[in-house]
């Protein structure tokens, strides 16, 4: 049950969605107010947030960590042998002429990993070449380099202690073909503190299973891009 008022403050963070608990409203504002500020936000409250019809309405709300190329900011060159030639409608395009040509993350930009939890990463990308994804050699997707727009993404769990690692978005290091490489959508999802531990380890015994079961599980709540890039903490 809510109150009028309460119902009203629902709608203004919410308009799309009338079936979320109130306690929504709480993530959705320290979510909107923390953009932009190496802040984090903790609260108490009911596990249903995690659980049925309220996941995918509510996390489809909130910036997580990851997201488009609205500036360059967040990344630079990887080496020298890399150029980024431009950044329009969230798709950055960069000339790659040589093996580990590619880009990385800022090191304002870093993510500090938890040992112990379950991530996703995915990132689209168009190339000739074949492109590999990765986090500083480690958890390492690759493109099949067809040319059109592809999806790489899998599920991951960190079990190291130490930080700061880096997201790479680069050509292979065994890689014979050069050129251009388009890439945007560039995410990471720590599963565990988005679900809990139950959730997250359940994902990533899907795609332990099967490649890229875990990751067709996640898209299937989440099936839009919709994540913009803040700097994460």
């Amino acid at each position: 049950w809510m109150s009028a008022e309460q119902k009203s403050d629902m709608s203004a963070l919410f308009p799309k969605n009338k079936n979320l608990d109130f306690v929504c409203g709480w993530y959705k504002k320290a979510n909107d107010l923390i953009q932009g500020f190496a802040t984090r936000c903790a609260f108490v409250s009911t596990n249903s947030i995690t659980q049925g019809e309220q996941v995918a309405l509510l996390w489809s709300n909130l910036n997580v960590v990851g997201g488009n190329f609205t500036d360059a900011t967040a990344w630079e060159i990887a080496n020298a042998s890399t150029t980024i030639d431009s950044i329009a409608s969230n798709v950055l395009t960069m000339t790659c002429s040589a093996a580990n040509s590619g880009i990385r993350q800022a090191a304002a930009s870093v993510y500090t990993f938890l040992n112990g939890h379950k991530y996703l990463k995915t990132a689209d990308v168009k190339s000739s070449c074949v492109v590999r994804f990765d986090i500083d050699g480690e958890f390492t997707k690759t493109s099949n380099g067809s040319g059109n727009w592809e999806n790489i993404a899998n599920v991951f769990n960190w079990g190291y202690n130490t930080n700061p690692f880096r997201l790479y978005i680069r050509l292979r290091s065994n890689a014979t073909v050069f050129g251009e490489v388009q890439v945007r959508n560039v995410m990471l999802y720590d599963l565990t503190a988005m679900f809990g531990s139950t959730i997250a380890d359940y994902i990533y015994s899907l795609e332990q299973a099967t490649a890229g079961a875990g990751v067709a599980w996640f898209k299937k709540y989440f099936p839009e891009d919709y994540s913009p890039y803040s700097a994460p903490t």
